[in-house]
């Protein structure tokens, strides 16, 4: 049996034939974060959601903390 998992994700398989995953924590009537025409699509989509969550997770915390670089 396949395993329909990812890490950090509730996935929900659609009557339509199409996938959406939702951030843990995240209430089912809330808009979908990934939507996809196959689990594997669904798969890329949701790891690139990841990178982007920790990239602005890992920006903000920079930014409140004061520890701002000038790159210039």
């Amino acid at each position: 049996m396949a395993d329909w998992n990812i890490p950090e994700f509730d996935v929900t398989r659609c009557p339509d034939g199409t996938w959406e995953a939702r951030f843990k924590g995240t209430p089912a009537e809330d808009p979908a974060d990934a939507t996809a025409g196959t689990f594997r699509y669904l798969e890329l989509l949701c790891c690139a959601k990841r990178i982007g969550r920790s990239l602005r997770e890992a920006c903000d915390r920079n930014s409140s903390s004061g520890t701002r670089r000038d790159h210039g």
